[in-house]
């Protein structure tokens, strides 16, 4: 603990390699259109042939929708029977994760 009261951490960094730095640059997944009325399309997902999970989780955390894609570059998504409200829908690719928030209102 330093005179100030606060308390010194050691934080590690990494560097990522050029291949990940590469697909980081290409993977920008985004939600057209947002706000929506449920029915939306994910776009900008697939740049590589790799698998992408996309999961849409509600505001207590639950899995509420969830699809995995080889060779879509956009996924349609129906989420009409949701209520209205706020979602984070997380997008995994080669290791890298995007979040973003969709609110559905009807």
């Amino acid at each position: 603990m330093s005179q100030t009261g606060c308390e010194c951490v050691k934080v590690k960094s990494f560097v990522l390699n050029r291949a990940s730095k590469s697909n980081l640059a290409k993977f920008k997944p985004s939600i057209q259109p947002n706000p929506s009325n449920g029915i939306f399309n994910l776009e900008g997902l697939n740049v590589d042939g790799n698998p992408v999970k996309v999961e849409v989780y509600n505001m207590t955390g639950q899995v509420v929708w969830e699809n995995t894609t080889t060779s879509a570059e956009s996924i349609p998504v129906n989420l009409q029977t949701l209520s209205d409200g706020v979602y984070t829908i997380s997008v995994k690719h080669n290791q890298q994760i995007h979040n973003e928030k969709i609110v559905i209102t009807k």
